[in-house]
């Protein structure tokens, strides 16, 4: 269901997305229009559901493998079976499943700092929390974020967010990307918020699982950002949910926005090939621009409420 309501309410990787092109962010974040879903991001919540099933379970070790393994079976029949036009490609559920074993064997609760020592406690599994943003004008907003895992140590007041990831490959150029990730800087700023706590005391972590058999897990630590770099990361946030307000604001019609998002919106042209793949959107701003609407209406679907990584 297309995200027309006020206030505005912006993810981080939403914010990314408009940072990188605000006409693809109007289509696909607030229209919530898609041309194909990618076999690829279906596989990776196929490994995210086992994973929050195993980390739920409360159960001992088998009981909460078997427990994972009906998770990524539930969700593989929901996301492939039920969707035969979905081609997976390389993918199958026996490689999910060996994944899944792989994670239940290596995964860390709290990732690299297992050898902390004191009272490690799981706080949250896939909880979606809810901060303020104030806009320059008053206005507010808010940021929306969904944690795989929250983890504290209450002897050494350390909250731990953990980010999973799958990943064909984990090699040094992956690793790198997240010393300058904005969703992860918005993860620490969000979550500092949301706990009431200082940034200094919380370490965001990325957990990379190896898209492959065998498979394994590796946690890759963000940077100690400073405050300043973690403000820095709030006022992109506040510039998309600004430009969000004020086109939702003009008007909240579905003719008239869909207009506005396919003729009235910034292009970046640079990002049509993003990863070497292209845009889904770019055939509409290839198009005569009296000819968006009707492409938009008739060759792009709205994204089911669950499956819009809202």
């Amino acid at each position: 269901m297309s995200k027309l309501s006020l206030p505005v309410v912006v993810t981080p990787t939403r914010v990314e997305l408009g940072l990188r092109c605000y006409r693809r962010h109007v289509i696909a974040d607030i229209l919530q229009r898609a041309r194909y879903f990618s076999a690829s991001l279906e596989f990776g919540s196929v490994i995210h559901a086992g994973a929050a099933a195993w980390w739920k379970s409360n159960a001992d070790g088998d009981v909460a493998r078997r427990l994972a393994y009906a998770a990524v079976n539930a969700e593989w029949a929901k996301r492939f079976n039920a969707n035969p036009s979905l081609n997976a490609g390389d993918l199958t559920l026996q490689i999910a499943e060996a994944m899944i074993q792989a994670y239940t064997m290596t995964a860390e609760v709290s990732g690299p700092f297992g050898l902390e020592t004191g009272d490690w406690q799981l706080v949250s599994v896939e909880d979606r929390l809810e901060v303020p943003l104030v806009l320059a004008d008053g206005r507010k907003a808010k940021l929306s974020f969904q944690t795989d895992r929250v983890v504290f140590n209450k002897t050494t007041n350390h909250l731990v967010v953990v980010d999973s990831k799958t990943a064909a490959r984990m090699d040094k150029r992956w690793e790198r990307q997240w010393e300058t990730s904005l969703q992860m800087k918005l993860y620490k700023a969000g979550a500092a918020r949301a706990y009431d706590m200082l940034p200094e005391n919380i370490d965001v972590v990325v957990e990379g699982i190896l898209k492959d058999v065998p498979s394994n897990v590796k946690y890759i630590p963000c940077p100690d950002w400073s405050v300043d770099t973690l403000n820095e990361a709030v006022r992109q946030a506040q510039f998309i949910a600004e430009r969000d307000f004020d086109l939702l604001a003009r008007d909240m019609r579905i003719p008239d926005l869909m207009d506005a998002a396919v003729n009235q919106t910034s292009i970046n042209y640079m990002s049509c090939f993003e990863y070497g793949v292209e845009c889904p959107f770019r055939r509409l701003c290839t198009s005569e621009p009296e000819e968006r609407v009707a492409l938009l209406t008739s060759e792009y679907f709205e994204i089911p409420e669950e499956d819009s990584g809202y």
